[in-house]
């Protein structure tokens, strides 16, 4: 019988809210290359989809930065399963877009993307 491979601590698996419902988001860009900071527009236009995929299935974005090779927002989720799901296919446009304009098919754009649960409030200044 084969042994199953350990969860790596870099993609631990997306679970239910638990009672939470404040997350921090951090996704990054595959081996740290700046894919997302590729021109100043690139940025621009990911930071825009990003925060519509925020504001269509997160209830409230606290706070959010984008940088040349990863993300961070502080977000309300009622459905924390749901936000990753719709990272992804944002992931998936974004690298088909990028790979396109620099002929390169087939390229890794994204790592992953994780949430964290906030365990306190005092984080978003609310009581």
């Amino acid at each position: 019988m084969a042994k199953a491979a350990p969860l790596s601590m870099h993609s631990p698996p997306h679970r239910p809210n638990f009672g939470h419902l404040r997350f921090l988001i951090s996704a990054a860009c595959f081996e740290q290359h700046h894919h997302i900071g590729h021109s100043p527009e690139r940025m621009d236009h990911f930071s825009r989809d990003l925060l519509a995929v925020f504001a269509a299935h997160a209830g409230e974005t606290f706070a959010w930065c984008v940088l040349p090779n990863h993300y961070h927002a502080l977000v309300e989720a009622p459905d924390i399963k749901r936000l990753p799901h719709e990272l992804g296919l944002l992931h998936g446009r974004m690298s088909h877009d990028w790979n396109g304009e620099e002929q390169a098919r087939g390229r890794r754009v994204f790592f992953r993307a994780v949430e964290r649960a906030m365990r306190s409030d005092r984080i978003t200044g609310r009581r």
